[in-house]
C-alpha cells in the first residue's frame, strides 16, 4: 500500500512495530498542517440541507461536534496499513482496536488500503458490515478521534456494494464507493465461485463529505477519485482530502478537492 501527501510537507515520525499494529499490517504517523478553517457555502447550513445548494453537495454526515482547539496548527494523522492479499482477516478489527487505544493522540487514523475486509472467498454479507460498523462505534466511544476503515465488499440478494465507514467518537457513516474500478467484476467472479450467483454491483450516489470537529473533510475511495467525483461536483474547499485506494499511484492534482493550503492524502 502506497501513501502520499499533497500540498503541505508532513513530518512523518517512526513507524509503529509489525507487533503494535498486528501481522501483516504496519502503521507511521504523520503531521498534517491546518489550513485556515472554512466550509463552502453549500455544505455549511444545516448539515447540508441548505434549500439553495446543489443536492449532490450535502453532507454524508456530521462527526464528533468538539471543535478543535483553536490554538492546534497540524493534524496528527495514523497510518495503517495491511496487505490485501493476506489470508489474516480475523486480527484486523484487533490491530484497529490496540491502534485507537495506544494512540489516543492521533486525530486521525487512515486504516487501509480499500478492500481491507476481504473474506477468502465469496463477499460479505450486509449483517457482516453491521457487526463491523457496531464494534468500530464501540471502540470510539467517547474518543473523537476521525477513523477511515478501509472498504468491505458485501453482497444482499441480487446487488453488491463496496463500502467503506468513517467513525468517530461511537458515530459511523457509510460511504458506498460510485465508480468502478474492476468492482462489478470482482464481485461477481468471487459470488459465482461461492454460490454460483453473479450479483449487480450498485455505485453509491452520495458525496463523501464529512462535518468534523468544526472542519469538513472530503473522501472518495480509488476509482472516485481517478473520475474527479468532488471535485466535479463543484468541491474545491475541504481542509482534508482522504483517498483510500488499492490500485491507484497519485494523487490527481487536477481532481484535489482542498483549498488553499490544506492537504489531500492517499493511502
Amino acid at each position: 500500500m502506497q501513501m502520499q501527501i499533497s500540498e503541505h510537507e508532513s513530518k512523518l515520525a517512526k513507524p509503529w512495530s509489525r507487533k503494535a499494529a498486528g501481522r501483516s499490517m504496519r502503521g507511521t504517523t504523520l503531521a498534517i498542517a491546518l489550513s485556515t478553517l472554512s466550509y463552502p457555502e453549500a455544505v455549511e447550513a444545516d448539515n447540508g440541507r441548505n434549500r439553495a445548494a446543489p443536492a449532490r453537495t450535502a453532507l454524508l454526515g456530521t462527526l464528533s461536534a468538539r471543535p478543535l482547539p483553536p490554538t492546534q496548527s497540524q493534524l496528527k494523522v495514523g497510518v495503517l496499513a495491511c496487505n490485501t492479499k493476506s489470508a489474516v482477516h480475523k486480527g484486523r478489527r484487533k490491530a484497529l482496536s490496540k491502534v485507537i487505544k495506544k494512540h489516543p493522540e492521533l486525530d486521525v487514523l487512515l486504516a487501509g488500503p480499500e478492500w481491507l475486509f476481504l473474506p477468502k472467498t465469496g463477499l460479505y454479507k450486509k449483517e457482516d458490515l453491521k457487526r463491523l460498523r457496531s464494534f468500530m462505534e464501540a471502540e470510539t466511544r467517547g474518543n473523537p478521534m476521525l477513523v477511515f476503515v478501509g472498504s468491505m465488499p458485501w453482497a444482499e440478494g441480487k446487488f453488491s456494494h463496496n463500502t467503506a465507514l468513517i467513525v468517530s467518537d461511537g458515530k459511523s457513516l457509510t460511504y458506498h464507493k460510485q465508480r468502478s474500478g474492476g468492482d462489478s467484476v470482482m464481485a461477481s467472479r468471487r459470488n459465482q465461485q461461492s454460490t454460483g450467483e453473479s450479483p449487480v454491483w450498485v455505485p453509491g450516489d452520495q458525496l463523501g463529505l464529512i462535518s468534523w470537529r468544526d472542519r469538513l473533510v472530503g473522501f472518495e475511495m480509488c476509482a472516485d477519485h481517478h473520475a474527479g467525483v468532488l471535485r466535479n461536483a463543484g468541491v474545491t474547499n475541504t481542509d482534508l482530502h482522504v483517498i483510500q485506494a488499492c490500485d491507484l499511484n497519485n494523487i490527481g492534482e487536477g481532481h484535489m478537492a482542498t483549498k488553499t493550503g490544506a492537504s489531500a492524502v492517499l493511502c
